[in-house]
């Protein structure tokens, strides 16, 4: 289909055409005369129907720019904002406080910043311009699904302050929340706006068509603009804006035809636009050349044809679409944006009224969303807690809140609205009516005091704020005013104000009761023994008490006014001159942390000599939190001090030897431990144990033991490397900490030291003694478990060199079999110990059988149990050698003392009157401390139990081992009544030659002879003597291990005074007994 401007022109050409040919009197310039004519024709209704398609557009477009033009002036008079520039899309300003650069395009320093913005999307980061400036670049975005694009850039310039950030993010909230939607509905429009002139140039192909805004600013265009020499285009634009006419130029002698229309919007006439309509005459005249003289008969003949077919195809494709367009266009002028134009045909006339309708349906859009925007505002002044007025420019009110309704007691707005400002608000009360001084003197404000005037004419105090409303055109519409209820506040201020008065008399109180406790103090700081001294801000002393005399030597009154550091020079423990930039610190800045320092602090006094001094210094306030000085508060601890060193060597150090004690060398193995497993080295510990030690103590005495101990300890370390640790872990045990050394460098020194100890000879008095050492050897690797399983594997080694034949190293291999054996009895030590605390130890009875009838009363066994985790009972041979190598037995038999001694004395009130005795077993290591017989005879003597019925048993070892020891506790507690039986008896070497030395009442023949007396002829003769030996003596005999009716057999015929074992009675629990 031929486009309509096509067949406009082809019909203009025809037309004329046939005209010239058909009059023939018609000359060739007439002709083109009459061309341009229909051109000017053409060209009026189309700048015609342009301008009154976009005049509605172009007027939201000047409407929005006017909004961003004033919110742009609003946002300057904020005193952190020095200027807002806003850029569209072509980079052209298009609001500026300035008007004079709207309209201009950007090409200054600031454009490759703005590119970068147009290109990322991103804000541009605050930066300083100069001193005085700082920039903000903030893109204004419209969101598309195929991805955000950045419509335009707002530039914000804002005056640095220490809430530059904040004003920054502030006036971006409202440029995101106003400039977006601006910049959208002027895109909206200018795409709108685009699409009407792209269709409307179709009209005439050789038609150049632009549109133009009050600044110049081309808004759209088409064709070539440079036909026209551009400053006598905008000269002309210009004429058009002011004047208002159309202006037509150009003709067949230039070769165009140029026509500028107005665009105008309001009823006052005003020219919000133009629209350029261009006229390319060249090519019409080249054809009409052509065709003058080829054409003439043709056109003649077609004339009347082309004539009716031009004024039907007029008729039908332009006159009826504008038709149709005018008079929805006044639809739309009168706000019915449901009435769309209905058009029937298909061309580019067509296109404009689909492009019309959609500008229709987003008018409608627009026009809901600001009823909602409406709303919504609505919505928040009907949630505001302060009232609100809006007045007209009468004075009158024109709306109000809810919230002034309920202040002022109205009902409804009707009853307010319409009402003088001055009726409902005066400047003070009791001016009901009086003309308002702010209204009068016409200027804005904040925060004033006024009162508003109820309807039942009471007044109430508020904060009343006033600020004007101006149009467009910068007159005044109005004012808008926000009032406060500060009824609260001003009763609130009457309390403060009378609780002043109040507080006025009592700081005259207080100020006497201060100069008392002035005086106070000063009566306390002269009689405390603390020296204070006072140093005001200048670091100048401004008091010194008596006891600062003391400590520095300095008096009063020569101190006072003195600087601080001349009087009080500080030295820390190194003796180096502590820095005064920290008391200065604490003066300026009430900080003294640094300065709280006790125990390392000293003073130089007057005198030349170090004082240590234990020190608090702290800052002097004011009442508003300001340093006026500090406070020194110090006193002597050189007494203290020296203790203290000393109490700190004594808790490291053995006080007889001066080596490290037990606690130190734990520590030091645990710090050999980490570097072990953190780098991989080898160390060594050794276990010493000295033999023949206790000879030494029981034949010279502890004097004696401490002096050989004293000179064995300086040999020894003179033996030890620099590296090395050596302490004294209790009694005559030492233990040694190899640092860095190999297996084999550990054996030499070990070897080293039992040469050194045999090779010493301890002389005391008259006598000579030679000692010897047993250690223990383990190395400590990465691979050890910990420090306490380090020192038990050095004290299962070293009492294996003692098994082994003492005077010498074992090294504690975990493959040996004698040290796992040791180690298993170590692991009874832990469970002993828990048997103790947690009371898991039982007795039973076994029953000892009298054999002749001359006997008279019970006679049994004390026999020990423990009791297991799992409740099982554990017999004494499984536990007891480890509780007697490991110096947990006597803490063994002092539970049985105590306990068997109080179920005994229950036993005997259950059963008056009867006679027996009771055996309880003891060890060689208990009977030989004087503190355990001390213990045994207070039980007894607590428990009040006869003391005939106490028998104690000791075995022959443990009495031969420890002789004297025996003899001594056996004759002290005979002497209170109590018997003793020597158990075991036969199993010793020399069992009958130290027999007449032990005063013992019992003696019981060891089991492993009576067990196999029946069968074995030796055996029997071992019994037949030792039961003959005690009855020479006079001493009853036992024989235990009776197992069966033939040893019983055997011990009758030989006359043996008792029997025990399984056979006569297997042993039962104490409680049980009747």
């Amino acid at each position: 289909m031929l486009k309509l401007g096509g067949k406009l022109i082809l019909g203009v050409l025809l037309t004329l055409g046939t005209t010239l040919f058909v009059g023939l009197y018609f000359a060739l310039d007439r002709q083109t005369s009459d061309m341009l004519g229909e051109v000017r024709d053409n060209s009026t209704s189309i700048s015609n129907i342009v301008s009154l398609s976009v005049g509605e557009f172009l007027g939201e477009i000047k409407n929005q720019h006017d909004q961003m033009q004033n919110l742009v002036v609003e946002l300057t008079q904020r005193p952190d904002v020095e200027s807002i520039l806003v850029l569209d899309e072509d980079r052209h300003v298009i609001a500026h406080e300035n008007f004079e650069l709207v309209g201009i395009r950007l090409e200054n320093e600031l454009l490759s910043v703005v590119e970068n913005v147009f290109k990322n999307g991103q804000q541009g980061d605050i930066f300083s311009i100069d001193e005085f400036s700082s920039m903000r670049f903030i893109p204004v975005i419209e969101e598309k699904s195929l991805g955000d694009q950045v419509i335009g850039v707002v530039v914000l310039s804002l005056v640095p302050t220490t809430s530059v950030d904040h004003s920054a993010e502030a006036v971006s909230y409202i440029v995101k929340q106003r400039m977006t939607q601006i910049l959208l509905l002027m895109k909206d429009k200018k795409y709108f706006l685009n699409n009407l002139v792209t269709q409307v140039r179709g009209i005439l192909e050789v038609m150049n068509l632009e549109v133009y805004n009050e600044q110049i600013m081309l808004l759209q265009s088409y064709g070539d603009r440079q036909l026209v020499d551009p400053v006598i285009l905008s000269s002309s634009i210009k004429q058009v804006f002011k004047s208002g006419d159309v202006h037509e130029s150009g003709g067949d002698s230039v070769g165009y035809y140029q026509r500028l229309e107005p665009i105008f919007f309001s009823d006052d006439g005003e020219v919000i636009g133009v629209v350029r309509l261009v006229m390319n005459l060249q090519p019409a005249l080249d054809n009409v050349a052509s065709f003058s003289q080829s054409m003439r008969l043709i056109a003649l003949i077609m004339a009347i044809a082309i004539f009716f077919v031009l004024s039907w195809l007029m008729q039908r494709v332009i006159i009826q679409p504008i038709r149709s367009l005018s008079e929805s266009a006044q639809l739309l002028a009168q706000g019915h944006f449901h009435k769309v134009a209905v058009l029937d045909t298909q061309d580019e006339i067509a296109q404009l009224g689909h492009s019309f309708n959609r500008m229709v349906d987003y008018l409608s859009d627009s026009q809901e969303s600001l009823i909602n925007a409406n709303e919504y505002n609505e919505k928040i002044l009907r949630t505001m807690g302060d009232a609100l007025f809006v007045i007209g420019v009468d004075n009158r009110i024109e709306h109000i809140n809810d919230a002034a309704l309920k202040l002022l007691h109205y009902a409804a707005r009707t009853d307010v609205i319409g009402f003088p400002l001055s009726l409902v608000c005066s400047d003070t009360p009791d001016c009901k009516g009086e003309q308002l001084s702010f209204l009068m003197e016409n200027y804005d404000f904040n925060d004033q005091e006024k009162y508003l005037i109820t309807r039942t004419g009471s007044y109430v105090p508020v904060l009343f704020s006033f600020s004007h409303i101006y149009d467009t055109n910068g007159d005044m519409d109005g004012a808008v005013c926000v009032a406060r209820d500060i009824t609260e506040r001003k009763r609130t201020e009457q309390i403060l104000r009378d609780a002043h008065t109040k507080l006025e008399l009592r700081v005259k109180h207080r100020t006497e009761e201060l100069f008392q406790e002035k005086e106070r103090l000063q009566v306390t700081l002269r009689s405390i023994a603390e020296a204070v001294v006072t140093v005001d801000n200048t670091g100048q002393i401004a008091y010194f008490n008596p006891a600062a005399e003391r400590v520095t030597g300095w008096l009063s009154h020569e101190a006072v006014g003195r600087a601080l550091e001349e009087v009080l020079p500080f030295f820390d423990d190194n003796s180096e001159r502590m820095d005064s930039e920290l008391l200065k610190e604490c003066i300026d800045q009430g900080h003294c942390g640094q300065l709280s320092m006790n125990y390392s602090m000293n003073l130089l006094n007057r005198y030349e000599a170090m004082v240590a001094i234990e020190s608090t210094i702290a800052p002097m306030l004011d009442n508003n939190g300001n340093v006026t000085g500090i406070v020194v508060v110090f006193r002597d601890v050189s007494e203290e001090r020296q203790l203290r060193k000393q109490l700190l060597h004594q808790a490291n150090h053995d006080a007889l030897t001066g080596l490290f004690n037990r606690l130190v060398f734990e520590k030091k193995l645990s710090e050999a431990l980490n570097q072990a497993r953190t780098t991989g080295t080898e160390h060594a510990v050794l276990f010493l144990d000295l033999d023949q030690f206790k000879v030494v103590n029981d034949t010279c005495g502890h004097v004696a033991g401490d002096a050989l101990l004293q000179q064995l300890t300086s040999l020894l370390r003179e033996k030890m490397r620099a590296t090395d640790i050596l302490a004294r872990l209790g009694g005559d045990e030492f233990g040694v900490a190899l640092s860095n050394c190999s297996l084999d460098h550990a054996k030499k020194i070990a070897l080293s030291l039992l040469d050194t100890v045999r090779e010493f000879r301890f002389i005391w008095e008259d006598k000579t003694f030679e000692v010897g050492v047993s250690i223990g050897l383990v190395m400590l690797d990465e691979n050890s478990k910990s420090v306490a399983s380090i020192m038990s594997a050095a004290d299962i080694a070293c009492y294996a060199a003692k098994d082994g034949g003492r005077n010498r190293y074992h090294l504690y291999e975990s493959s040996d079999t004698e040290l796992k054996q040791r180690h298993g009895e170590m692991q009874w030590v832990t469970l002993i110990s828990k048997a103790i605390a947690e009371d898991r130890f039982v007795l039973h009875l076994q029953e000892i059988k009298a054999l002749k009838g001359d006997q008279q009363g019970g006679h049994y066994e004390v026999l020990l149990r423990m009791v297991g985790d799992s409740g099982d009972l554990i017999p004494p041979g499984a536990f007891l050698p480890a509780a007697e190598r490991y110096g947990l037995i006597a803490n063994v038999d002092r539970w049985v003392i105590e306990k068997g001694l109080g179920i005994l004395v229950k036993y005997l009130e259950r059963n008056p009157g009867e006679s027996c005795v009771f055996a309880i077993n003891l060890s060689g290591l208990s009977i030989g401390d004087d503190g355990f017989l001390e213990y045994v005879q207070e039980q007894i003597t607590r428990h009040q139990l006869p003391h005939h019925c106490i028998c104690f048993e000791i075995t022959e070892t443990a009495a031969v081992a420890n002789l004297t020891h025996a003899r001594r506790f056996i004759k002290a507690l005979r002497a209170l009544g109590c018997k003793f039986a020597l158990d075991d008896f036969g199993s010793g070497v020399s069992s009958f030659s130290y027999l007449k030395n032990l005063p013992v009442d019992f003696l019981k023949i060891d089991g492993m002879f009576v067990r196999d007396m029946a069968e074995d002829s030796i055996d029997y003769a071992m019994v037949e003597a030792i039961n003959h030996i005690g009855q020479v003596m006079g001493l009853k005999t036992i024989a235990e291990f009776v197992e069966s009716q033939a040893i019983l057999d055997c011990l009758i015929a030989l006359e043996v005074d008792y029997a025990q074992g399984y056979f006569i009675g297997e042993p039962v629990p104490l409680e049980d007994i009747d």
